[in-house]
């Protein structure tokens, strides 16, 4: 991790990540079990899901400094892509 990575507020998973731990996330299923999985896990974790929009398969949750955007994008019948953006409301961390 470089030095100004410690003051990165933004971070997001896709395909084309430098970082190998920042890499878009594949799953055999369909997308309501992985929308189902990922909301237990959220809620297992204390997160407070804000909002769940089926139009453009987004999961929007919230804990304590941060934000997390969950989007899944399926990208057939049993596979599925997620990713995830978050932002953090601190300046180190």
């Amino acid at each position: 991790m470089a030095f100004k990575d410690y003051f990165v507020n933004d971070f997001e998973t896709s395909d084309q990540a430098n970082n190998k731990d920042l890499l878009t996330h594949y799953y055999r299923n369909t997308y309501e079990r992985v929308k189902s999985e990922i909301l237990n896990y959220c809620k297992l974790k204390d997160y407070i899901v804000e909002s769940v929009n089926d139009d453009v398969k987004e999961i929007f949750v919230r804990k304590g400094r941060h934000d997390l955007i969950i989007t899944i994008t399926p990208i057939s019948i049993m596979e599925i892509a997620v990713d995830v953006k978050a932002t953090t409301y601190y300046l180190i961390g």
